[in-house]
């Protein structure tokens, strides 16, 4: 296992699973034959899930090559290589058939991105007439000690950008904003669920397992008291090409 599935479950590089992800795909709509492009797939744990629980084919893109053979492997060992694959890609070069997809889903795959427009112009082309394309991802708020601290743990990213800045964006890009609403509340919840799940692993784990699970933990220890300063901010953006 990573470090980060013992925080958030196996498959899992983020807060969410299947329970989230399961009300978080509604406004998608999928069914069975539809076609999803999820980015930012990582391991595939929701790619998978979404497979499974919506009976459509989801492609799943993942910038590190090393996590998207694992999540591959892992889909091939359940059966789902092809409904549920995982690829790698440059975010920077995206490039996706026109109107490939009926849907688009981005869990925390634009926040350390430095060309966010022209990332979110190539998904729009990817989808089809009435294509749907939801975005949850971290926020910019205020400003903050420790946003600059959370920053720095991770490699001080690309300024964020606001709510407003990714709807006006994706107004640009040709879609029909529908919602941009702020879900930082239940994102710092399942931190917090985290934790919880973390503590019960712990006990048992070897020195160097449990070394690499502790910076990961720090790191998102960091961003949890960013989102209780209040100066960083979960957003969830679902818009209609």
């Amino acid at each position: 296992m990573t470090p980060a599935e013992y925080l958030w479950g196996e498959g899992f590089l983020v807060p969410g699973g299947p329970v989230q992800l399961r009300e978080l795909i509604k406004p998608l709509h999928l069914r069975r034959g539809s076609n999803l492009v999820e980015f930012a797939a990582g391991l595939g744990g929701a790619t998978r899930f979404i497979a499974r629980e919506t009976g459509a084919w989801v492609v799943g893109l993942e910038r590190s090559s090393e996590l998207a053979a694992l999540g591959m492997a892992a889909s091939e060992a359940v059966g789902l290589g092809k409904q549920a694959a995982i690829r790698p890609y440059n975010p920077g070069e995206l490039a996706l058939a026109p109107g490939a997809f009926d849907a688009a889903l981005g869990r925390f795959a634009t926040w350390e991105l430095a060309e966010r427009e022209k990332f979110l112009r190539a998904a729009g082309q990817g989808l089809a007439a009435g294509g749907r394309l939801l975005l949850l991802d971290l926020v910019q708020r205020e400003p903050g000690r420790a946003l600059e601290r959370w920053r720095e743990s991770v490699g001080n990213p690309p300024p964020l950008w606001t709510r407003e800045q990714y709807s006006d964006c994706l107004r640009g890009a040709g879609f029909g904003v529908h919602f941009a609403i702020d879900v930082t509340p239940p994102h710092r919840a399942l931190i917090r669920d985290g934790w919880r799940r973390l503590a019960k692993r712990v006990e048992g784990l070897a020195a160097d397992v449990l070394a690499e699970v502790a910076e990961e933990a720090r790191r998102w220890h960091l961003q949890a008291a960013a989102l209780d300063e209040g100066s960083l901010g979960v957003g969830a953006i679902f818009a209609v090409r």
